[in-house]
């Protein structure tokens, strides 16, 4: 989760440079990842494709 914490804020990081470029093709291709990342930390899920066993905590 730690790693996921830190890809994200690279991510946002790389938004605000694309805002401040004013480059908004890459804005709009950072805002998807960035909302699904963010939401599986807040829920604590494991970063990985929905769907796939990477997603899924182990038991």
């Amino acid at each position: 989760m730690e790693n996921a914490k830190k890809v994200l804020a690279h991510l946002k990081a790389a938004l605000d440079i694309a805002d401040t470029q004013k480059n908004y093709l890459i804005g709009a291709h950072l805002t998807v990842p960035i909302q699904i990342l963010a939401d599986r930390i807040k829920h604590n899920d494991r970063p990985g494709e929905a769907g796939s066993p990477k997603a899924k905590p182990e038991t």
